[in-house]
């Protein structure tokens, strides 16, 4: 994980001729991680941080657990076997959700007679994934006014960042993402 603030200014630094190129005097930097989600309000125009937060949701860990939960609830897996989640279910999980970022469904391999089976489509995740993403995308909002700002681009880094809904969401409730930003900062050493 990199330091937000550190991050924040070092990647507008690193990229600095595409916000310069669209004029943003203040770009947010949304990084989806694992365990949270990191926003850093970079003012552009001053070269600062303006503002930093990181909050725990939506995070890589809670959209493992959409999966693992829309599983169980189909009956794909059964109950949890004692007190923890095995690590080989965990991370049976995270592949399927990174496999939604660029398929319409995850599905077992074509074995057997009945043919592949759909373990969960990306309409069923994004549609339990859709609350917690609005209320982050509120969230800042609301945090860039209250520093008196306003959101004129937005640069996506982390695993979520791959998620179709995430850029969907962003570009309709809060301003246009920098592509060629994002790419980068996902490029960027963490500190």
């Amino acid at each position: 994980m990199r330091d937000d603030n550190a991050s924040g200014v070092a990647l507008m630094r690193e990229t600095v001729d595409a916000p310069v190129r669209t004029g943003c005097a203040t770009v947010v930097v949304l990084d989806f991680g694992r365990s949270g989600t990191g926003m850093t309000v970079v003012g552009v125009d001053e070269d600062r941080v303006v503002d930093e937060v990181r909050w725990p949701s939506p995070s890589g860990d809670a959209c493992d657990l959409i999966v693992l939960d829309h599983l169980r609830a189909h009956g794909i897996l059964g109950p949890r076997d004692g007190d923890r989640e095995s690590p080989e279910i965990l991370t049976f999980c995270r592949s399927v959700k990174e496999s939604l970022s660029t398929s319409a469904a995850a599905r077992t391999p074509a074995s057997g007679p009945g043919g592949p089976v759909t373990l969960i489509t990306r309409t069923d995740f994004e549609d339990a994934l859709r609350p917690s993403l609005v209320d982050l995308i509120d969230r800042v909002a609301a945090r860039v006014r209250d520093v008196g700002r306003e959101t004129e681009a937005v640069v996506l880094t982390g695993g979520g960042a791959a998620v179709p809904l995430v850029r969907a969401l962003v570009e309709e409730r809060l301003a246009p993402i920098l592509p060629e930003v994002s790419a980068a900062a996902d490029a960027v050493p963490a500190a």
